[in-house]
Parts: C-alpha cells; sequence; structure tokens
C-alpha cells in the first residue's frame, strides 16, 4: 500500500465533496450520513487507485509513481 499513499490522499477530497453534494440533501440521521460519507470516500478512493492507478502506466506517471516491472 505504500504506492497508493499520494493517489489515495489526492483522490479522497474531491470524492469527499462529490459524496456530500450527493448525500446531503437526503437529510439522513446524523450518524449514518457520517459512516456512509466515510465509507463512500474511503472505498471510491480505493477503487479509483485500483482500477486506474495501479493498471495504467500513464496514471502512474501522473501521480509520480514509478512504473512497475513486467512480472
Amino acid at each position: 500500500l505504500n504506492d497508493a499513499v499520494l493517489p489515495v490522499y489526492v483522490v479522497h477530497q474531491p470524492l469527499l465533496i462529490l459524496s456530500a453534494y450527493y448525500l446531503f440533501p437526503a437529510s439522513l440521521p446524523f450518524l449514518i450520513e457520517i459512516a456512509l460519507l466515510c465509507a463512500m470516500t474511503g472505498i471510491g478512493s480505493l477503487a479509483f487507485y485500483e482500477l486506474f492507478v495501479r493498471r495504467w502506466r500513464i496514471a502512474r506517471f501522473l501521480f509520480g509513481l514509478k512504473s512497475r516491472e513486467p512480472s
């Protein structure tokens, strides 16, 4: 997970804002709202890293990561 630190850090803020934008108008109870917001941001950030950054060389380059050696 060492490679995932920077991409997850960079991506979590836009995901947090987007999640809050769509979640807050639902007027859910506070604890449910916070739990959903944390889950959406955390899972979304890790999914973004796994699906885009980890697999594509150009995305790794854009996030300042070294390209992986083919196995």
